[in-house]
């Protein structure tokens, strides 16, 4: 049996030695940057001086092994095998190495999000607060004596609303709440005349520069509806219960409700394209010059115990229609309404009324006196229909399109010697000698 053969000792030595003196050269190397940057090793240092030395280790064992037991074959190959393994350690340390860097960058990125979300939190509270403060002294302003410093106020308080769209139902209100304030002008006559005395003209001048600020709010009112916000439109109601109004005007907005019972309107008021998903209510509301309500949307119109000079309704949708002792000094026009819930009237019309074309959904019941002449001309009765006590003295074309099949009317009256147009069926019946009126009744009934 042939025994192994060992390699020389001194090939054995000179391989630990030149390890060691490879470990010695490391530890040199480190002492010698901590000795120039007097800083001692952070972390990732020390793991990078270990892990050279485990594969200087693993290198002179691996070569060192390899020599005693497979000697005959020659250094080399235990070099290249040695080698080979402090590469591997090597290899190992540098996987490990990307996935910490890996895992530090993701840290510094998520330490740079928060960063960032707190500092616009910081930047929002910042503005928030400087919102609040121009508007607190906007507030302030508005008290002012001097009618221009009142006038930049509600500019100020507009253009807030341009960057802080959720102060929209606020500055409405405080609008609202201006124009609620008790106010007269020698130019606001109503129908009852002129109450006070304006002979002194320093009052006239104060009057004239409080109309002006007055003006610029209904005009700011409009502005800052017409902001582009519909998701949130249903919550912007106005409010001017007891407000004096002049030449006021809104276009193509769309809003929550309009409240503006004991009102005083003056100069001719328009309301076109006004959408509002809640009623508009002028109960008490006492409106001379023209009042214009065209091609507007609304779920309940209430004109109870309003007084009007002239009422033009035209292309209006005003969903419940309440009108009970409502007086009108002119005409009232309604042509193509469109009434889609119940409609209920008690008027004194002055003028000729006109409802041709109109459409009424829901149940009707009208009732009054009609100085001018009353048309119905195409109009269309959908459901129930009711004439308590109307009389048309001017003049009656009724000729509707659509009438409920059970329509008889019982007091539904106009002047004989007056034009009445009737459907067939339909016939104006003298009451009797000395009376000018005659009763409309039916004299075929449907089946």
């Amino acid at each position: 049996m042939t025994a192994a053969v060992l390699p020389p000792p001194g090939m054995v030595i000179t391989t630990l030695l030149t390890s060691a003196a490879i470990c010695v050269v490391l530890l040199v190397a480190v002492l010698g940057t901590w000795a120039v940057k007097r800083t001692w090793l952070t972390a990732q240092s020390l793991l990078l001086v270990c892990a050279a030395l485990l594969a200087v280790i693993a290198m002179s064992g691996a070569t060192a092994w390899l020599l005693w037991v497979d000697g005959p074959r020659g250094p080399g190959e235990a070099l290249k095998s040695g080698a080979l393994t402090a590469g591997a350690v090597l290899a190992l340390y540098g996987l490990w190495l990307n996935h910490r860097r890996h895992q530090v960058e993701e840290d510094r990125r998520d330490t740079e999000r928060a960063r960032y979300e707190l500092e616009a939190l910081r930047s929002d509270h910042d503005r928030e607060r400087g919102a609040a403060e121009r508007f607190a002294r906007a507030i302030e302003l508005l008290g002012d004596d001097a009618d221009q410093v009142r006038v930049g106020a509600m500019h100020s308080l507009v253009g807030l609303v341009r960057g802080w769209p959720d102060l929209t139902q606020t500055v409405l209100d405080v609008l609202c709440s201006y124009l609620r304030r008790p106010f007269d002008h020698p130019s606001l006559v109503s129908a009852g005349g002129r109450v006070r005395d304006w002979s002194d003209p320093e009052h006239v001048e104060l009057a004239d520069r409080e109309r002006q600020v007055r003006l610029t709010a209904q005009r700011q009112l409009q502005e800052v509806l017409s902001f582009r916000a519909d998701e949130e439109a249903d919550a912007r109601s106005l409010d001017l219960t007891g407000a004096t109004l002049d030449q006021f005007t809104l276009r193509d907005v769309h809003i929550g409700s309009l409240l503006a019972d004991g009102s005083r309107w003056f100069g001719g008021t328009v309301l076109e394209l006004v959408r509002a998903s809640g009623s508009v209510s002028l109960r008490r509301a006492a409106v001379t010059g023209h009042f214009a309500m065209l091609a507007c949307l609304a779920t309940a119109t209430v004109l109870d115990d309003a007084e009007f000079d002239r009422v033009d309704l035209t292309d209006t949708s005003p969903g419940r229609l309440a009108a009970v002792d409502t007086k009108v000094r002119g005409e009232l026009v309604a042509d193509r309404v469109r009434c889609a819930g119940e409609a209920h009237g008690q008027l004194l019309v002055e003028g000729r009324t006109s409802f041709r074309d109109a459409v009424f959904v829901g149940p009707v019941n009208l009732s009054g006196k009609f100085e001018g002449r009353v048309d119905f001309e195409r109009a269309q009765f959908h459901n129930a229909l009711r004439f308590d006590d109307f009389k048309a003295h001017g003049g009656l074309r009724f000729r509707p399109a659509r009438l409920p099949q059970d329509f008889n009317p019982t007091r539904f009256f106009a002047m004989s010697g007056q034009e009445a147009v009737l459907p067939d069926g339909f016939e104006l019946r003298p009451m009797g000698p000395g009376i000018g009126l005659g009763r409309v009744q039916r004299t075929v009934v449907r089946r």
